[in-house]
């Protein structure tokens, strides 16, 4: 049995058709915690209206793997 992604039935990112976020909102995610401004994991997901292990998963590169960073 195939997975959906070898298959090609999965949509990354904002093909997906349940997205929230944007490639800019992965981007910016990206560039609040790695800053020197101290912001925490759960502020970030407040911010954005999602869950902070979401955030957790985008900055530890389980979700949102199609994005480069602008560094």
């Amino acid at each position: 049995m195939k997975s959906r992604r070898s298959s090609g039935t999965w949509k990354p990112g904002m093909q997906h058709p349940n997205a929230r976020l944007t490639e800019d909102d992965i981007r910016e995610i990206r560039r609040l915690y790695f800053s020197d401004q101290k912001i925490t994991q759960q502020q970030i997901a407040d911010r954005f209206s999602v869950s902070q292990a979401h955030i957790g998963k985008i900055l530890n590169g389980i979700r949102w793997t199609c994005v480069e960073d602008e560094r």
